[in-house]
């Protein structure tokens, strides 16, 4: 029986992209060469990973793996007998949110007497160091220096994309890169925009009559699942279909107007797009 002790590689990035660059393999790389050098045996059964999934926020607790730990922990499937270990990159990892929430969640994990690896200084956290002031003090410091980096990008992104769609409301043909309704299509270039509406939009008018006629939310989703038309727009439902939920989603979506809505911002600039009028 292999007695070394169990090191539980959780790897998190928060853009999409980087799924086709090298974090996931750093990240993992420095993981692997941690474990030989220091005599853990990795246990990646739980899939411990979040990609694209942001910290800063905490979409990463909500939906993502390491809400799944904390259950795994929770429920005992990682054991709690000290001889298991979350090994991270470094603190932002685990969180980029508030330090209270950032400590807290940090401090349920020690609790629960799983170790904590941070890879960044090797430094090893247990349900111990919960008493040690020096480690309170330092991992504070981490959480918080996170929490501050992610505040400041968050807010220099804001700014460029409200000084963007200015210019872009103004009439400027600049470089903007940004999800447009699947009933749009760009036959030009990022720089160079030339909206045009694909065959998509016939749907979007005829949802708009076919409500304006009477016909409820969940009618016209039976309508058209019966008549085997796919949804073009993301479902929850794993069989792909039309549903009330999608339904409303284009009959509040103020793009079929020709309005450009951007989320994080929650501007809406007007006419900027083609409308499905």
């Amino acid at each position: 029986m292999d007695n070394r002790k169990v090191l539980y590689p959780y790897i998190r990035f928060s853009k999409d992209e980087q799924k086709h660059g090298t974090s996931y393999e750093r990240q993992m790389d420095k993981i692997e060469k941690y474990a030989a050098d220091n005599d853990f045996v990795i246990d990646d059964t739980l899939n411990l990973k979040d990609l694209g999934l942001s910290a800063f926020k905490g979409k990463h607790k909500d939906k993502g793996a390491l809400g799944g730990s904390i259950k795994a922990i929770e429920k005992k499937s990682i054991p709690v007998d000290g001889s298991s270990y979350l090994c991270i990159e470094q603190f932002d990892r685990l969180s980029r949110e508030d330090v209270d929430t950032a400590y807290q969640l940090f401090r349920s994990i020690l609790k629960a007497n799983v170790n904590i690896i941070t890879l960044m200084d090797k430094r090893i956290y247990t349900k111990e160091s919960l008493n040690d002031m020096m480690s309170i003090i330092y991992s504070i410091m981490l959480m918080s220096q996170a929490n501050v980096e992610s505040q400041k990008k968050s807010e220099r992104i804001t700014a460029s994309y409200r000084t963007k769609l200015d210019k872009v409301k103004s009439g400027e043909n600049i470089l903007f890169a940004a999800r447009y309704p699947e009933w749009i299509d760009n036959q030009g270039s990022i720089k160079d925009r030339q909206f045009v509406l694909n065959d998509k939009a016939e749907i979007v008018r005829r949802i708009f009559q076919l409500y304006l006629d009477g016909v409820s939310m969940n009618g016209i989703a039976r309508i058209f699942n019966d008549e085997g038309i796919a949804p073009f727009m993301r479902t929850k439902n794993s069989i792909n279909q039309w549903s009330s939920g999608n339904v409303s989603s284009i009959l509040r979506n103020r793009c079929v107007v020709g309005d450009l809505c951007v989320s994080r911002t929650g501007v809406y600039y007007q006419r900027l797009l083609p409308s499905c009028n």
